[in-house]
């Protein structure tokens, strides 16, 4: 059984190996009175990450969302991102398609994403 000040140890450490800074996007969606909507400027949230090809059972998974080759973007534990998201990391912009369900002891959030176009 793992202590809380080992969890944090080890999300402290996980995070010392996230080199980049990613942009959370998330759509703000406006009634327009019709019965509508209209999208708004989106929420966004600043978190460190690290992009990478997907591989092992998660490029299966991926595989099964779809047919775009996918990278999975690893952030802080706590992040805020889900399956609607954008995230912007330099000049990339990438469409999260599914966070990757984790473990009790959850030391970081990794998600699955595509370029956006």
């Amino acid at each position: 059984m793992l202590t809380d000040a080992e969890l944090a140890a080890m999300r402290a450490t996980q995070n010392e190996t996230l080199p980049d800074v990613c942009i959370r996007e998330r759509p703000v969606l406006i009634a327009n009175g019709a019965g509508g909507h209209t999208e708004g400027e989106p929420k966004t949230q600043q978190y460190m990450c690290r992009v990478a090809a997907t591989g092992g059972r998660d490029l299966e998974v991926a595989a099964r969302l779809t047919t775009e080759r996918t990278l999975t973007v690893t952030l802080p534990y706590d992040a805020d991102v889900v399956s609607s998201d954008r995230l912007r990391v330099g000049d990339r912009q990438l469409q999260v398609i599914a966070p990757l369900a984790s473990g009790t002891w959850m030391t970081a959030l990794r998600v699955l994403a595509v370029e956006a176009t």
